[in-house]
């Protein structure tokens, strides 16, 4: 009886210190997204692009920061396989900006990205549905 509960507990405890979630992808796996972001367009808002201060991103590994052209903002990013990523932990700076129209958009579709699509010099954020949000150009 005692082997049993000590071999129970040694399985309980090795599947805890595993990595439960295998979607989660490498540090190399950044590579593609890592670097500066420009913003091209964003969904929803018909507006010339590039505006005064023009929004952009930068991915470092896990980490995301840029402007929503008001404010500066910085979080976490986690990369999972099938091109999908959760964007978490985002705070910003809190100016008041003359026209927030584009600040706000920016905020509220970043924090709904789920999915992306890179190629070269190109990045698009993409909703859970695929729908397009906010689409950059790497500086």
């Amino acid at each position: 009886m005692k082997n049993i509960v000590l071999t129970l507990c040694t399985i309980f405890m090795i599947s805890c210190g595993s990595n439960s979630d295998t979607n989660l992808t490498e540090k190399s796996d950044y590579f593609d997204i890592n670097g500066t972001w420009t913003l091209l367009e964003i969904s929803n808002i018909n507006v010339e692009l590039p505006v005064k201060n023009n929004p952009f991103l930068t991915i470092d590994n896990d980490k995301i920061s840029g402007s929503n052209g008001c404010n500066n903002f910085f979080g976490s990013l986690q990369l999972h396989t099938n091109n999908s990523l959760q964007i978490f932990g985002i705070g910003e700076t809190k100016r008041l900006c003359f026209d927030m129209k584009i600040p706000d958009a920016f905020n509220n579709l970043l924090q709904k990205t789920s999915n992306y699509l890179v190629n070269s010099s190109t990045l698009t954020l993409l909703d859970d549905s695929g729908e397009k949000l906010l689409t950059f150009r790497k500086k």
